[in-house]
């Protein structure tokens, strides 16, 4: 047994200061009662690490038996140099085996793997022993920064850079280090810059970055003054945090020198510019050393010599050095004329003065329309794997778009509220999709009219909600529930603030609806907020993306993040990807996205674990695409049969037929434009003729007709007897405004005289058609009995 408490001094070899420690005495341990002298080490029992200054409890039984004194000495060996240390000298010990713990401060001791030893001496019986663990002491990493050493700006040249350096200590090797940029000295406080992220290797390293400007996301760092800083973790240690020499200063971005050539620069996209709409800008460059003289004409064929062109802009003065200029085009030509519905190329001409003008196509066309630019849809379509297919229920709600769909798990239906008709008129209808057929719900009680407004199914409580919405005057924000059959408006005590367009989608995991973003028609929002089948509640995540609306929103099941993509900002439209884990927000950059686009429609099917994106709108122009993500890159499936391009849509997918189904939106109508005959062409009785045209039928269910008529003005006319001869009929209409041609045999039922050729173009199940095209040149039939 210990005969008195003795005060036990750490003796560092060689001399690294002194720790008193008092040993720690408990109740007797049962060992071997033949032994009569014996000493062991209980811990550490296994090999571990340690923070240096951590303290390690270092327990041992000894028993002397011999009836003389012993004397038990406790110390540390770095088994990289072994240089010994004692923890505990000359304790005594007396009788059967007892715990003793001693305290090893490990604040004095550098990196480095220590074994434990002991020593037992009683008369002339000696006993050592070993610990079966052994303690690795892991030093906390350092880093002090070399250069720069005076405060340096960024170079504006988007190659330059500063040379950031150095020198970095891990005595482990598992550590990883931060540099950043920051207003200020608090960094933990969100507003710091990351620029770069590595980890470190064992013992010390001279290190430097060539900083061009960037953040470690690959984004331009805003201007400001920024103080360099470190933040320096490893696996055991507090966090350390080093300052930098000096400050980095990033200026105010200058316009770089643009390298314009002569030609259409926008519209840079195939575009439509309806007869309702005011103008039509036309941005082109110039960039010439002398002043000229420009024009821009639009030609509905190839051959931009022939003199079917027609001049909207003449003779506009254009001085030395301009590289820019824009024209408003309002839809007329240069007397004054509206120029006919049509798909036309534009055209620069560069008058020099000297030498013929050079003339420059566009590589985009333009559209022009008398007719509505889009109409409202009520088409339902389903698609499996990858291929969409149109259903035909026997009933379905009237044409609509910005309405909003959620799937009811529990009753497998898709739930549908609210929307706009395309003269501007929301609608509170509820509707419930089976898979197979519309069924209209009559509830007792409605939310009020609205549309693009936030909508969801909750399966943590079994309802559909809706949020907020916008009725054409007012944005709301009241909240109300579906269980299946009724409404049921929710009393707030905490909401998000009034808004429509915000993206909303219940995450199953957590059993959450996510809300995030949209507009209270003065700002474009950018907040978070949760509803947990309760209460809404405002997430304050450390990153988020930029505020924006009627953007798309689906949960990822397969990763656990939510992901929203694109949407309108401040800045204009938007094709970011972001992603949401409950914390915050974090942007990813696949090497191919999406185009820019808002009102598009996002859901996760679940048999694929895949995000299915459609449709959206760009400006004026609407999308027909279909994209999958799969928690790191976007792919652009291929469909043979797709929906035609629209926007304002919902999608949902559902479980119990393992498909996606999409609703309504607001799609295109389709247009033709005939090119040939060019010019006026004599023919006789059957003499073949080609008439050559092009068409863009974005709903992909349109046809085309061509007719032969000697009345310039069919629609006006009350002439009886008019020649009009149907030469084709339902020709399938081709997307994309491609050419197409048909070869006709002038019948001899046709009398001499000058026919006008007309191409129409009409969608399934519309009553008129919707573009009409006549050719620019005329057939004129020749009596065979005049030579």
């Amino acid at each position: 047994m210990i005969r008195k408490s003795v005060l036990l001094c750490v003796l560092m070899l060689p001399v690294l200061g002194a720790t008193c420690l008092t040993p720690v005495e408990t109740p007797d341990r049962i060992t071997n009662a033949a032994t009569t002298v014996d000493l062991t080490f209980v811990r550490p029992a296994t090999d571990r690490t340690v923070a240096r200054g951590d303290v390690v409890a270092v327990e041992f039984l000894a028993t002397n038996r011999t009836g003389q004194p012993g004397l038990a000495t406790i110390f540390v060996e770095n088994r990289s140099n072994l240089e010994q240390s004692i923890l505990a000298a000359d304790v005594e010990i007396s009788g059967t085996g007892r715990s003793i713990t001693v305290n090893w401060d490990t604040a004095t001791f550098p990196p480095a793997q220590y074994s434990i030893r002991g020593t037992l001496r009683a008369g002339d019986r000696n006993r050592t022993a070993n610990s079966a663990g052994r303690i690795r002491v892991d030093g906390p990493p350092t880093l002090v920064f070399t250069a720069p050493t005076e405060d340096t700006t960024l170079p504006a040249s988007g190659e330059a850079t500063i040379t950031i350096r150095w020198t970095v200590n891990d005595p482990e090797g598992d550590g990883t280090i931060r540099i950043g940029l920051d207003t200020d000295l608090d960094h933990g406080s969100g507003n710091e810059i990351f620029i770069l992220q590595k980890a470190l290797v064992r013992d010390e390293l001279r290190d430097s970055l060539e900083w061009n400007g960037e953040d470690v996301d690959g984004d331009k760092v805003p201007e400001g003054t920024y103080r360099i800083f470190a933040l320096i973790e490893d696996k055991f240690n507090p966090l350390v945090t080093a300052e930098g020499l000096a400050r980095v200063i990033v200026p105010t971005p200058t316009e770089p020198e643009e390298n314009v050539t002569a030609g259409i620069i926008k519209p840079d996209l195939p575009s439509e510019f309806a007869i309702f709409q005011p103008v039509f800008p036309i941005e082109f460059g110039i960039n010439d050393s002398s002043d000229v003289l420009l024009d821009l004409k639009i030609d509905s064929d190839d051959n931009h010599q022939n003199g079917n062109e027609i001049t909207i802009l003449s003779q506009r003065f254009i001085r030395a050095g301009t590289k820019k200029d824009t024209f408003n085009w309002d839809g007329k030509d240069t007397a004054g004329d509206f120029v006919p519905d049509g798909i036309y190329t534009l055209l620069v001409v560069i008058n020099r003065g000297s030498g013929a003008p050079q003339t420059i196509a566009s590589t985009h066309s333009v559209t022009r329309r008398s007719t509505a630019l889009r109409v409202d849809s009520r088409q339902t379509w389903e698609r499996g794997t990858t291929e969409w297919s149109l259903l035909e229920p026997t009933e379905s709600p009237s044409p609509r778009r910005d309405t909003r769909a959620a799937y009811d798990v529990v009753r497998q239906k898709a739930v549908v509220f609210g929307g706009q008709s395309d003269a501007g008129t929301p609608t509170n209808e509820t509707w419930l999709f089976d898979r197979a057929n519309w069924q209209r719900v009559n509830p007792t009680t409605s939310p009020p009219a609205r549309y693009d407004h936030a909508m969801a199914y909750d399966s943590g409580v079994d309802e559909t909600i809706i949020f907020g919405g916008y009725d054409g005057t007012t944005v709301m924000n009241d909240m109300w529930v579906f269980d299946g059959s009724e409404w049921t408006e929710r009393t707030l005590t905490t909401a998000p603030s009034p808004r429509y367009g915000a993206a909303v989608a219940y995450d199953v995991d957590r059993g959450v609806t996510v809300l995030f973003g949209g507009t209270d028609d003065v700002s474009i929002l950018d907040d978070t907020w949760e509803w947990d089948g309760l209460d809404w509640r405002q997430i304050m995540p450390f990153a988020s993306p930029p505020a924006r609306y009627i953007a798309a929103m689906a949960y990822d099941e397969e990763r656990q993040v939510m992901i929203l993509f694109g949407g309108a900002t401040d800045a204009g439209l938007d094709q970011e990807t972001w992603e949401y884990d409950g914390d915050t927000w974090t942007r990813r950059q696949p090497l191919l996205v999406p185009s820019l686009r808002a009102r598009h429609a996002m859901s996760y099917d679940v048999e694929q674990k895949k995000i299915v994106l459609f449709g959206g709108v760009a400006e004026i122009a609407a999308n027909g695409e279909t994209w999958t993500w799969d928690g790191s890159e976007w792919t652009l499936e291929k469909p043979s049969i797709r929906p035609a391009a629209r926007d304002g849509h919902s999608m949902i997918y559902d479980r119990g037929a393992k498909k996606t189904f999409q609703f309504f939106g607001l799609t295109g109508v389709p247009v033709i434009s005939l090119i040939e005959p060019a010019t006026n062409v004599t023919v006789t009785a059957g003499q073949f003729q080609t008439i050559r045209w092009r068409d863009d039928d974005p709903v992909g269910t349109s046809k085309i007709r061509l007719v032969i008529d000697d009345d310039p003005n069919p629609a006006e006319s009350t002439e009886t007897g008019a020649a009009e001869l149907e030469i084709l009929a339902d020709r399938p209409a081709s997307p994309d405004g491609v050419q197409d041609t048909f070869s006709v045999q002038i019948p001899a039922s046709l009398v001499p005289g000058t026919y006008y050729v007309f191409a129409y173009v009409q969608r399934d199940g519309a009553t008129t058609p919707d573009s009409r095209s006549v050719a620019p040149g005329r057939f004129i039939i020749r009596d065979p009995a005049q030579n």
